[in-house]
């Protein structure tokens, strides 16, 4: 039997995870609201018309500091607040209120990184790591796996997000 211990998704990748107490999952699609906004920055190749690589979007690889970023989202109304622990929490449409988000974000991103810019919509199959609608999964055992390459502990997201408040 397999057992879902902790369940993620990203309304605006790599901009916030939500703890999910549960979804709905159908084949051949990708979690609903799961990176359905990226934000994508002023080096991007992509007019967010249809999926691009993640190399086109900022991310927590390029940008740390919007790894501690946590998200609630309300999908009636298509808003989303999102939490840092340097930065007042902000609330807000992705589609109507880009220029709040990105006022908001630019002290979280290195200056000498590309500069998020805008943030994109893909409906039906957001913005994923794959070409293809997808859903990650990963395991404790490939989190001791890295954490033992890395040389040092790593957390799940819901031990780093308690360490962050």
């Amino acid at each position: 039997m397999t057992t879902v211990a902790q369940l993620y998704r990203y309304p605006l990748k790599s901009h916030g995870r939500e703890e999910l107490a549960h979804t709905t999952l159908t084949a051949g699609q990708s979690m609903p609201w799961d990176r359905t906004w990226a934000v994508v920055h002023d080096a991007a190749r992509t007019d967010g018309t249809e999926w691009a690589h993640c190399a086109n979007f900022s991310t927590g690889s390029k940008a740390p500091a919007l790894m501690a970023i946590t998200a609630a989202f309300d999908s009636a109304h298509e808003l989303l607040t999102l939490h840092h622990p340097d930065r007042p929490s902000l609330t807000f449409h992705p589609d109507r209120e880009t220029s709040r988000f990105l006022e908001w974000v630019a002290p979280l991103v290195p200056e000498n990184r590309a500069q998020p810019s805008a943030i994109f919509r893909l409906d039906g199959r957001g913005f994923t790591d794959t070409p293809y609608p997808s859903v990650s999964l990963c395991n404790y055992a490939s989190l001791r796996a890295v954490s033992d390459a890395a040389g040092t502990p790593v957390s799940p997201p819901s031990l780093a997000r308690q360490r962050l408040v």
